[in-house]
């Protein structure tokens, strides 16, 4: 484990640093390794860092996607996830990284909040058991759902799991 992760307050204040409140993964070290642990493990390409007093995960999902010839072929989206200082009370933050999704596909048609990040659930269903595994898995079944609705494949995305396609998508799809 990382040293930063594992300096207390009161040993950055001997250290002369300025007093803070105590993160979470500082205060419930028992969650950080479950947290690192579940996401390591089905998802070993993401990796954790301190960015601003925040932790956050960054990696590459990749959703199957059909050419229109029965072959799937990866369609990958890089994300960053963010825990918030109220984790695991405030659900965490995805952010998409690449490729660029237009501006103008945000809101509830498209699953994205104005800041761009992606709205995997309503915020009163967040419980304090998810953890970044769960929402790396939520954030590719969003990935799914875009592309089948950014293509026309479906009327609109569901609020929940995969979207059923009407149609099978062509083999000249473009990418991203």
């Amino acid at each position: 484990m990382p040293e930063l992760l594992m300096t207390s307050p009161s040993q950055a204040n001997e250290k002369g640093a300025k007093s803070r409140p105590q993160s979470w993964f500082e205060a419930d070290h028992v969650r950080l390794v479950q947290e690192v642990r579940a996401v390591q493990t089905e998802y070993p390409n993401f990796t954790l860092s301190l960015s601003d007093g925040l932790l956050v995960w960054e990696g590459q999902v990749t959703t199957p996607w059909p050419d229109g010839e029965g072959q799937n072929h990866p369609f990958p989206l890089r994300i960053r996830l963010i825990y918030p200082n109220g984790f695991p009370a405030a659900a965490i933050k995805v952010i998409p990284l690449s490729p660029d999704l237009p501006l103008h596909l945000w809101g509830h048609k498209w699953h994205r909040w104005d800041d761009g990040s992606l709205c995997l659930g309503h915020p009163n269903l967040w419980d304090i058991s998810y953890t970044a595994r769960d929402v790396i898995e939520k954030a590719t079944e969003w990935w799914f759902n875009f592309l089948a609705f950014l293509f026309d494949h479906v009327d609109k995305m569901p609020d929940v799991g995969l979207a059923v396609m009407k149609a099978r998508c062509p083999a000249n799809m473009p990418v991203g």
